[in-house]
């Protein structure tokens, strides 16, 4: 197993706080542990800290877009306009409903059991959405009410009914991350910009209409006592309708893209097809960061076979 070759070390508890960048090459790894500060040394580094993380530890070792840059008091070395740009994610909305007998609801069977893969009216993309029936919806985060671990002064969330979970799984919105400042404990400036085109919104609400009348149906007349949000005062009305939209959708926490994979042509290109850092020849990136758009899926799988790949072109080349 790999945790026991000799060449191998993990350690916990690690904040990379910059890479050290010495003529075109990362020299070694600046790390805080502790409150301690080190430096790790090595021909070859890999950087899988994920679309948010990746930009920052980048933009801190002066890679990344010279005036974002500059405007912190870092020093570009290597002008790559493309860090941080491009954010992709897959958005969600959620139509709820109260339950007729909410003691039904069992919080420990599986909460997503039935999806529906589906294109979208009008779309240039095939199987862009997908729809979950939910087991049961909660007042707070879900994960708490199946906590072992809790607290007798910590409100618990309830269980409030069912919900329908709709999500874009090819948008076109494009959000950023960036600096907030030079210091490393910051944390970045995350803008998700989610349905921030006509086309986004239009098949949001598309599905959110759907689901809406799939909850108002005859066929969970048994189950469902009302619908509770979106209400049908909203529905009705298409601004009010797609100010809602805006305002209550939400992260699929499928973040992407925010140093992406392109050709030298591409200004905005942050890693060459061998996930190699354009202008440092010992930098490798490895997650769903690189992915030049996000896929029609959870992104872990795809993230998975990026580090075989770049595994595999790795031992290739010694």
């Amino acid at each position: 197993q790999a945790r026991h070759r000799i060449n191998f070390t993990l350690r916990s508890n690690c904040t990379v706080t910059r890479l050290v960048v010495e003529k075109n090459k990362i020299s070694a790894v600046e790390v805080e542990s502790g409150g301690d500060m080190f430096r790790v040394e090595a021909e070859t580094v890999i950087l899988s800290a994920g679309s948010l993380a990746n930009p920052k530890i980048l933009m801190l070792s002066g890679i990344g877009p010279a005036d974002n840059l500059t405007s912190h008091g870092i020093k570009p070395l290597i002008n790559l306009e493309g860090v941080g740009r491009n954010l992709r994610d897959h958005p969600q909305n959620f139509v709820l409903a109260k339950v007729k007998n909410v003691e039904s609801l069992d919080p420990k069977s599986p909460r997503l059991q039935v999806g529906l893969r589906y294109t979208s009216q009008n779309s240039a993309h095939t199987d862009d959405m997908m729809m979950w029936m939910g087991s049961y919806a909660v007042s707070g985060d879900y994960r708490d009410i199946l906590s072992s671990n809790k607290s007798h002064n910590q409100v618990q969330p309830q269980l409030t009914g069912i919900q329908i979970t709709i999500s874009l799984y090819l948008g076109t919105s494009k959000g950023s991350v960036a600096l907030k400042s030079a210091t490393p404990d910051d944390k970045p400036i995350v803008n998700l910009n989610l349905l921030a085109t006509e086309s986004d919104v239009n098949r949001m609400a598309e599905g959110v209409q759907m689901a809406s009348e799939i909850m108002d149906s005859s066929y969970l007349t048994d189950i469902v006592d009302i619908r509770t949000s979106p209400t049908s005062n909203i529905l009705s009305d298409k601004t009010k309708f797609h100010e809602w939209l805006r305002s209550t959708t939400t992260t699929g926490n499928h973040l992407t893209s925010t140093c992406s994979m392109g050709t030298s042509s591409n200004k905005f290109a942050v890693v060459d097809e061998n996930c190699r850092v354009y202008g440092v020849d010992n930098l490798f990136i490895a997650d769903a960061s690189i992915m030049p758009d996000n896929v029609r899926a959870n992104t872990n799988v795809t993230t998975m076979m990026i580090g075989e790949r770049l595994s595999a072109s790795l031992k290739s080349h010694g």
